[in-house]
């Protein structure tokens, strides 16, 4: 169990470190950069969010080309950072969540550089929780 839990924490505690957050509405995209008062917002739903969740592998995989025209509708999120992260022996520069009221469950879809959105991705179980509250907050940020 203590393996478990700080397994998840390492993956946790890299959230914070994004340099920005992209919000992606019908293919529209918000940039809010670390320390403004939206990014705040959106770290503090998400932790919410992903108390008690834990990670593990995800069924399938990301096509770059399919993941792009994906974002054109509905929302996601994108947690962009400065520098090269890891996590379970992947890389990745940001990581993009489709946001769906309800969810319990999601794919951290990883982007490098090199390749884009292609590859293996994580997936958070919610275990307790659900998306509902971080996707009403991005409703009414985009309306600001």
């Amino acid at each position: 169990m203590v393996i478990a839990i700080n397994y998840m924490r390492e993956i946790s505690n890299v959230f914070e470190k994004a340099d920005c957050i992209n919000v992606y509405t019908e293919g529209e995209v918000k940039s809010y950069k670390s320390g403004t008062d939206e990014f705040k917002g959106i770290i503090t739903c998400w932790y919410e969010m992903i108390e008690g969740a834990y990670d593990m592998p995800a069924f399938g995989v990301s096509l770059h080309d399919e993941t792009l025209e994906a974002m054109k509708s509905g929302r996601w999120i994108e947690f962009e950072f400065d520098n090269k992260q890891e996590h379970n022996g992947m890389s990745f520069e940001k990581l993009l969540i489709q946001v769906e009221s309800g969810f319990k469950g999601f794919n951290l879809i990883r982007y490098n550089a090199e390749m884009g959105y292609y590859g293996r991705c994580f997936y958070f179980n919610l275990v307790n929780n659900d998306m509902s509250r971080l996707s009403d907050y991005l409703t009414v940020l985009g309306k600001k």
